[in-house]
């Protein structure tokens, strides 16, 4: 009897380490799937935050997105963690990763360029409506803090082609909403985010992400 039930327990044993071993392997190609998808390479900062995530299971299994302000890039990832698409962002156009108090209830010609920043954090998504009855995801409903697509109106085609250029910086001209295309928005956003929330995770750019969000290395 002994002898089948140390036969057994290294049974167990073998299947238990071959299953760790199994997930470590997972992550291990997600995150080479995350780093090599797409034409631009995806930043350290970004890794790391998708990493946490996935480890942590922070995301409540809800779909994910990354913003990764230095870049001026946004990163989507199912509730597995898998990377389903990137695209370039407009952003705030001030530098910075704190909203200013009361900027919510703000009119919109009445923020000083100061003020017109994207914050950092982590935020719960959620799908709404702005005022004028377009779709956005809401990151922030206190701070009118959104993802939604370019605004129509002059200055619609101007923003169009600040989304295709390659400087990061050029991308800054939001009061401080995330805006990606039409198109992004109703293929990629809307079919993940209408009928679920998920989380937005906004990189810092004024401190370092890893004790910002408190992951441990």
């Amino acid at each position: 009897m002994k002898k089948f039930r140390h036969k057994y327990f290294s049974i167990a044993l073998v299947s238990l380490s071959l299953a760790f071993f199994s997930v470590s392997i997972a992550k291990e190609d997600n995150l080479n799937r995350i780093s090599s998808s797409g034409p631009e390479k995806k930043s350290d900062d970004v890794l790391l935050v998708a990493d946490w995530v996935i480890k942590s299971q922070d995301n409540r299994e809800l779909s994910f997105v990354i913003v990764d302000k230095k870049q001026s890039k946004l990163f989507v990832f199912d509730s597995e963690g898998r990377i389903l698409a990137s695209t370039p962002v407009l952003l705030g156009l001030a530098f910075g990763d704190l909203s200013t108090p009361g900027v919510g209830n703000m009119k919109l010609s009445q923020i000083p360029p100061k003020d017109r920043t994207t914050a950092a954090g982590r935020f719960l998504l959620r799908h709404g409506f702005n005022l004028e009855g377009g779709k956005v995801l809401w990151i922030d409903f206190e701070a009118a803090l959104a993802i939604h697509p370019v605004s129509k109106g002059p200055s619609h085609a101007t923003r169009l082609k600040l989304l295709q250029s390659k400087n990061p910086n050029e991308r800054r001209v939001t009061l401080g909403c995330v805006n990606v295309t039409d198109e992004f928005y109703n293929t990629v956003l809307s079919p993940l985010f209408d009928r679920s929330n998920g989380y937005a995770y906004i990189l810092p750019e004024t401190m370092p992400v890893a004790s910002f969000f408190g992951i441990n290395r």
